[in-house]
């Protein structure tokens, strides 16, 4: 279902962009969702949980084709599907990895750890993308 809700949220994509630039609407989707994953870890009333990870999902989804976009930009024509393809493959390697370690930490040391860790970590990607990245974008404005 937040597959379908995403679909049509992907209109809006491109106003996020040309109001906000494309690093700063990508930051604020990874912080969005960060601070979503956050939440996810207290929330202990099951409908408000569902809400929660059902929002993550659109703006995790919504966040996608930004990030495509920019790499895309980044590199000469020839080599987007390259680019995009090396992107995607670290990011699915990641995904795959994830519920493994996630487990791990569930079972042997703390239920929040994993919602903890992976908020910190979207949180600096965010962080990392405005570094490297947002100072262009701030002069371009």
């Amino acid at each position: 279902m937040s597959r379908l809700v995403t679909t049509f949220s992907y209109l809006l994509i491109p106003a996020l962009v040309l109001r906000f630039g494309e690093i700063r609407a990508l930051m604020w989707t990874r912080l969005v969702s960060a601070g979503l994953t956050l939440a996810f870890a207290f929330i202990d009333w099951y409908p408000l949980a569902l809400t929660v990870l059902f929002v993550y999902r659109v703006i995790t989804h919504f966040g996608m084709p930004i990030r495509q976009s920019f790499a895309s930009s980044l590199v000469p024509a020839e080599e987007i599907a390259t680019a995009v393809g090396v992107s995607n493959f670290t990011r699915m390697t990641l995904r795959t990895a994830a519920p493994t370690v996630a487990g791990y930490m569930f079972e042997s040391l703390n239920m929040t750890l994993p919602f903890l860790s992976g908020a910190v970590l979207v949180a600096l990607n965010a962080g990392f993308y405005f570094g490297f990245y947002g100072e262009e974008e701030l002069m371009e404005s």
